[in-house]
């Protein structure tokens, strides 16, 4: 996914916490995109279930250790988050989180030992604003692979590049949020493992998430957060 390089934007007023920064291109409808800081904390409040502190998906699932951003310009709020499966939140220093390799161990007050799942995952939040989501508006990297934002029906999914479902995603009731968890085994394919495909061997996986527009030099990338699961 090709990025736009972004320009520190100094005339913004001194409430936007920068370094803002405005697109280089603009999109189809000719808007410059305003971005936030990437910044590690709490999610706003519509991407929660309305208690401001849990997710849509699951049950407990906390919105409070997102790597995260907002497109002032699209009103757009997405991210990432990273925990032991059922377990323990890990946040990224310096975007690199530090985790178990292998299945899911118990040691991190996970649910138990499971054999059939890797010990790291990390959590999805795309929150459209007003709007609802849009087939390809963002693409999850994975070491290099492409998962693109799609849908059948009521079904939202990041899919492969033969369009073949990989991630699923739950979207709000409202219709405006998509949210849910990865375990690290459901890419075993793209990733180092045993005979047993949940026993995610040590290595670096780099994850991304990126915000597409459509410009007048195709669709690219106007906003991104990344960061590195590094497993050990």
């Amino acid at each position: 996914m090709r990025m736009i390089s972004p320009v520190i934007a100094p005339w913004l007023p001194d409430s936007y916490a920068l370094p803002q920064f405005i697109e280089t291109l603009s999109d189809a409808f000719g808007l410059p995109h305003l971005i936030s800081s990437t910044s590690l904390g709490a999610l706003e409040l519509s991407s929660t279930n309305g208690d401001g502190h849990t997710a849509i998906f699951g049950a407990g699932n906390s919105t409070l250790h997102y790597l995260h951003l907002f497109d002032h310009t699209s009103n757009i709020e997405f991210g990432l988050e990273d925990h032991y499966r059922t377990g323990d939140y890990v946040n990224p220093v310096n975007g690199v989180a530090t985790m178990d390799a292998g299945i899911q161990n118990g040691l991190h007050n996970e649910q138990g030992v499971n054999a059939n799942r890797s010990a790291a995952s990390f959590d999805i939040s795309l929150n459209f604003g007003n709007e609802g989501p849009t087939d390809g508006k963002f693409v999850l990297d994975i070491n290099g692979h492409d998962y693109t934002l799609a849908h059948t029906g009521a079904n939202w999914y990041f899919a492969d590049s033969h369009g073949t479902p990989v991630q699923g995603l739950t979207l709000s009731a409202n219709g405006h949020l998509l949210q849910d968890s990865a375990n690290l085994a459901f890419f075993s394919n793209i990733l180092v493992h045993g005979t047993n495909t949940a026993d995610i061997k040590p290595q670096d996986v780099h994850i991304s998430l990126t915000e597409t527009a459509n410009t007048f030099v195709g669709t690219v990338g106007v906003a991104q957060v990344a960061e590195t699961i590094h497993l050990v």
